[in-house]
C-alpha cells in the first residue's frame, strides 16, 4: 500500500498590495506640494525679517551717531544737513543709499538738556526686498520710524 504524501506548498513570497494605497498616490504628491509651498514662503519670511532688522538696527545706529553730532555742535537749532553727513556712511555700509532725499529729520529738545533726533524713512526705501508682495505681504507703506537721544 502506498500512501501518498501531499506536496508541500510554499507561502506566497512578494508584496501584498493594498487598494487603498492606490488611489492614494496622487493625494501624497499634492499634499508634498502643498507644504513646500508653505515652507518656502515661511523661509522667504524669515529671510526677508532678518533683512529688515539688519536694516532698522543700522538706521538706529545712525540716528544716535547723529544725535550725538548734533548735541556735540552745541548749536541752538540743530542743522539737518551736519547729522546726514554722520548718519550717511553708517546707512552706506548696509546698503541705505541717499539718505537725505529719502528720510526726514525732525528734532526737538527736553527740559533736562536732551536733544531728541526723529527719523522716518520708508521701509522700501532702505533697499528691503519685497519678496512676499505676490503672496500679500507688502512693505509698501511701512514706516522706520528711530529715535536717537543724546544729552547736550
Amino acid at each position: 500500500m502506498k500512501t501518498s504524501v501531499p506536496a508541500q506548498t510554499k507561502p506566497r513570497v512578494g508584496r501584498v498590495r493594498c487598494p487603498t494605497r492606490e488611489r492614494r498616490r496622487g493625494a501624497l504628491t499634492i499634499e508634498a506640494l502643498l507644504s513646500l509651498f508653505v515652507l518656502t514662503i515661511g523661509v522667504m519670511a524669515v529671510a526677508n525679517f532678518t533683512i529688515v532688522s539688519l536694516k532698522l538696527t543700522a538706521l538706529q545706529t545712525a540716528v544716535v551717531a547723529g544725535a550725538r553730532q548734533a548735541a556735540l555742535a552745541n548749536l541752538t537749532v540743530p542743522r539737518a544737513d551736519a547729522t546726514f553727513a554722520v548718519m550717511q556712511p553708517i546707512c552706506s555700509a548696509h546698503g541705505i543709499s541717499d539718505l537725505s532725499s529719502k528720510a526726514t529729520l525732525s528734532f526737538s529738545t527736553s527740559g533736562s538738556g536732551q536733544l531728541v533726533v526723529v527719523c522716518e524713512i520708508g521701509v522700501s526705501d532702505c533697499g528691503v526686498p519685497n519678496w512676499l508682495a505676490s503672496f500679500g505681504f507688502s512693505w509698501t507703506g511701512r514706516v522706520f520710524r528711530v529715535v536717537g537721544v543724546s544729552q547736550t
